[in-house]
């Protein structure tokens, strides 16, 4: 789906999902740079003062301070982030969060895998 990355962005509070992500990608591609931010309003500060922007961001729903769809918001509003693509990557099953994360404008959501065998899976097929 998406070949040819050299950066990507995680935007979630939880830090072993932070780890196990890292660990996924390492194995996939060790060189793949990776970033990230515990939620979306220090998201939100991180990628507006980047020189170079990420290729691929992957971001939870549910954060502190500004969840993951306000953070979705704000992106596609700014003229320098709304090009990056998003793929959102929660715990949450609803439908109604599926359809909303594509009318805010993220590229596909997905939701997280239990184990992190299935995680790195997931990204394999993600990043082609």
């Amino acid at each position: 789906m998406f070949t040819k990355l050299k950066h990507i962005f995680l935007v979630d509070d939880d830090e072993d999902d932070q780890l196990f992500f890292l660990e996924a990608l390492k194995e996939i591609d060790d060189s793949i740079q990776f970033g990230f931010a515990e939620n979306g309003k220090k998201a939100l500060s991180k990628l507006s003062s980047m020189v170079q922007l990420p290729d691929l961001i992957f971001m939870d729903i549910n954060m502190p301070e500004l969840n993951g769809f306000e953070c979705l918001k704000e992106l596609k509003r700014c003229d320098r982030l709304k090009t990056v693509p998003v793929i959102m990557l929660s715990t949450s099953i609803s439908l109604q969060d599926m359809s909303y994360s594509k009318e805010l404008g993220a590229e596909m959501f997905y939701t997280k895998p239990n184990s992190y065998n299935k995680l790195r899976e997931l990204l394999k097929k993600i990043l082609g």
